[in-house]
């Protein structure tokens, strides 16, 4: 199929990597996708071998106000319907954003047409999926989005797009849970498909090198970092050596470094700023990563993890991660296939490391099976396999109950690793 993938920004800015396995395997499977950023702020980062539609980083030029006009003069029926979305806007907002995409979504509208697009798919369902509605109604080329947890809380014509959508991809359990719950539209379109990986056919042994920990997240409050700093305080209180990797960049950078040099751990903790994803991978083949560490918070009001991709990818490899009990992460890590601590306790999440340093045994067994749970559950080949059926016409609730299916199957094995690790693994409350 020709797809189109409408994005916040992506290749631009350091964000929306998780998006790279899931288009390049579409694209090895034989489909063309087509990349859309909604704005190209930054500076390309990622290197995805993929193909960005001609025009389409700008949020608006005079090419796009072109094809608008000749959209609006051409199809006045649709022009009407969009009037009406333009009044279904909650807030002024809400309608000065819409007002503001018009020019993108005409003249995409137009492109599909000239390029034969058969599918346009927004990854987000705020802005990227307003462009999607509007050229699909324009194009009459069906449209699907992925919604996350943002962009869900956000609310913007969530509705309206629920009706008009070919699918809704919820990419967790969680996050269907935080939708406007819209009478019988959102069961008959809701999907819950996970953002998959690339599963590697062979993984690195494990590392006899200083311990080193990897946290993969942009600097903001709601990864936690100030509590990991505190933990490896500790960890160098009691002379442990160790390594700890921060791999992105944020607000939070400077005042996070000014901490780390105030309690001297700039000689064991290293800033190396946003990464390509190409870099996270390499330093994963090359067995340099003992575990990754991903202390997010719930800061309340919605706003919490969605199911991380960086711990995703660490667990493809074979590699242990730690991380807390907050938004979706539990849908990842079930038990037995990683640690997870209280957020905020810096205390627990330092014993933890500790721990996994002198139990080999155990990284092993964690190793094993958060790879297992990555295969059969987050696997990119699979998720791909599932995409290519909606797009394609599938309905979701054909696709829902092939994945319910799916689900009883892998119950027993889920049971039986947590029966397995109940001791070894989680941290009770007894212990807090």
């Amino acid at each position: 199929m020709k797809l189109a993938y409408i994005t916040s920004s992506f290749p631009y800015g350091p964000g929306e990597g998780f998006v790279i396995a899931e288009i390049e395997e579409l694209r090895r499977r034989g489909h063309l996708v087509e990349i859309v950023p909604m704005w190209a702020r930054d500076k390309q980062i990622h290197d995805a071998k993929i193909s960005e539609l001609r025009g389409s980083g700008p949020l608006c030029s005079l090419r796009m106000l072109k094809s608008a006009l000749f959209e609006a003069i051409c199809f006045p029926l649709q022009a009407l319907k969009i009037l009406r979305l333009l009044l279904c806007c909650k807030s002024l907002a809400s309608l000065a954003r819409t007002i503001l995409l018009l020019p993108k979504s005409l003249w995409l509208a137009r492109v599909c047409r000239q390029h034969e697009i058969e599918h346009v798919h927004a990854y987000w369902c705020s802005a990227p999926a307003t462009i999607a509605v509007i050229a699909s109604s324009f194009s009459r080329i069906p449209w699907s989005m992925s919604c996350h947890r943002s962009d869900i809380k956000r609310n913007d014509l969530l509705k309206e797009k629920l009706q008009s959508t070919a699918f809704a991809r919820f990419i967790s359990e969680r996050a269907v849970t935080m939708a406007p719950q819209v009478s019988d539209v959102l069961e008959k379109k809701a999907v819950v498909l996970h953002v998959g990986v690339r599963v590697p056919k062979e993984v690195p042994s494990a590392s006899k090198n200083v311990p080193t920990f990897l946290c993969p997240a942009n600097m903001v409050l709601v990864k936690g970092h100030k509590y990991l700093l505190e933990a490896a305080l500790l960890l160098k209180q009691q002379e442990q050596p160790f390594r700890l990797l921060l791999a992105g960049d944020g607000p939070l950078k400077t005042q996070l470094k000014a901490e780390a040099s105030a309690a001297g751990l700039l000689n064991d903790v290293h800033f190396l700023g946003a990464l390509p994803h190409r870099e996270i991978v390499r330093m994963y083949t090359q067995n340099r990563i003992f575990a990754a560490v991903l202390p997010s918070l719930n800061l309340g009001r919605g706003e919490h993890e969605g199911i991380p991709v960086a711990l995703m990818e660490a667990m493809s490899f074979g590699i242990p991660v730690i991380s807390t009990r907050t938004g979706s992460i539990p849908e990842l890590i079930a038990p037995g296939c990683g640690i997870m601590v209280p957020p905020g306790d810096f205390r627990i999440l330092a014993r933890e490391m500790q721990r996994l340093i002198d139990d080999p045994e155990l990284c092993r067994r964690l190793c094993e099976n958060g790879r297992r749970r990555i295969s059969e559950h987050f696997n990119v080949k699979t998720i791909s396999t599932q995409l290519e059926h909606l797009f394609n016409g599938q309905s979701p609730a054909v696709m829902k109950s092939h994945l319910q299916t799916s689900d009883i199957a892998s119950a027993v094995g889920d049971f039986a690793a947590h029966e397995e690790f109940r001791s070894s693994i989680y941290v009770h409350s007894s212990s807090v």
